[in-house]
């Protein structure tokens, strides 16, 4: 039915296709996030892990297993949810999720750290917080200090914040206060 050997197409050149080499797992993962909008081959913050922006940050494995409550810990993510709320006095407040390659965590900004760092937490992330460990009814929570927006460190992440496919999108966040 079909011929042992196919005719040869014009203008084609016989042999191997070139091997184009391995490419390192920051240019791949830049690669993803430019043409896909979402990182494929690992989770966004392995691009500051790589990059050195993590320095002396620990992950969520260490947040939710290995330290007591009340104790200083230090964290980079990005932006899963976030949800603003008022307090009987009439404060604003924010609950922020945030996600390292391992896993969630929650935080919570009071009145006067929001107020205090309201700026930072509006751009597009990632994230790097700082503060001490709560835990009520078994739920684990960052009471944050500090909280700084990574987005310059690498700046396609800092592009997809507004980006619906990408995990630290928040549909509306322009709009807080």
């Amino acid at each position: 039915m079909f011929p042992e050997e196919a005719p040869p197409i014009a203008g084609a050149v016989a042999g191997a296709a070139p091997s184009l080499g391995e490419i390192g797992l920051s240019e791949r993962l830049r690669y993803e996030m430019e043409i896909l909008h979402l990182a494929v081959s690992a989770h966004p913050i392995t691009l500051l892990r790589h990059g050195g922006a993590c320095a002396g940050a620990a992950d969520s494995r260490l947040f939710e297993n290995d330290l007591e409550p009340g104790a200083p810990i230090e964290l980079v993510g990005v932006r899963d949810a976030a949800r603003r709320v008022r307090t009987k006095r009439g404060e604003t407040m924010l609950f922020l999720t945030l996600e390292d390659e391992y896993g969630l965590f929650e935080c919570t900004l009071f009145p006067p750290v929001y107020r205090r760092f309201a700026e930072s937490v509006r751009g597009g992330g990632p994230f790097r917080v700082s503060g001490r460990i709560e835990e009520h009814y078994g739920a684990r929570t960052l009471n944050v200090e500090t909280i700084d927006d990574l987005g310059g460190e690498e700046p396609l992440l800092a592009e997809q914040s507004g980006d619906p496919l990408f995990p630290s999108s928040f549909a509306g966040w322009e709009r807080l206060e």
